[in-house]
């Protein structure tokens, strides 16, 4: 149901706006431009597509800016501008082959920076600091 979807992700956008969350604001002004691409308003696609990669470039949200170049290069492709097509695919092909390398160099990805994964060691970390927090809650409970 594509006005369904189209109610929500208007509360969505309005919401991020609202509280100032630039990351989801991106998120959803690129969902806007999917729901406007699929109802064929080519021009209007491609607005909300530029806002969201203004913003996603902003908040440094490589995973955004990407996808909304790629989606970028589908709406000139709809328009049959097949050259800026191409060119908004390589770039986006770019930021893509971009983090893929920096995280075969062992660089930081992720919203925290992190990767995702928890090793061994922070789990061991997480563990100790979990018992001497509860040690000092019985410490405490008892004075």
């Amino acid at each position: 149901d594509t006005a369904g979807a189209q109610v929500h992700v208007e509360q969505s956008l309005a919401l991020s706006r609202q509280v100032g969350d630039q990351r989801y604001e991106s998120a959803a002004l690129n969902q806007m431009g999917i729901l406007a691409l699929e109802g064929g308003r080519y021009a209007e696609a491609r607005n909300y597509y530029e806002q969201g990669l203004l913003l996603a470039r902003q908040v440094n949200d490589r995973v955004r800016e990407g996808s909304t170049l790629n989606n970028l290069g589908d709406v000139e492709r709809y328009l049959g501008n097949y050259a800026a097509s191409l060119e908004f695919l390589r770039a986006g092909r770019a930021v893509w082959r971009g983090r893929r390398r920096a995280a075969r160099n062992g660089q930081r990805r992720g919203p925290g920076g992190g990767s995702g994964r928890v090793t061994r060691g922070e789990v061991a970390r997480r563990r100790s600091r979990w018992r001497r927090t509860r040690q000092k809650r019985v410490w405490a409970a008892r004075a």
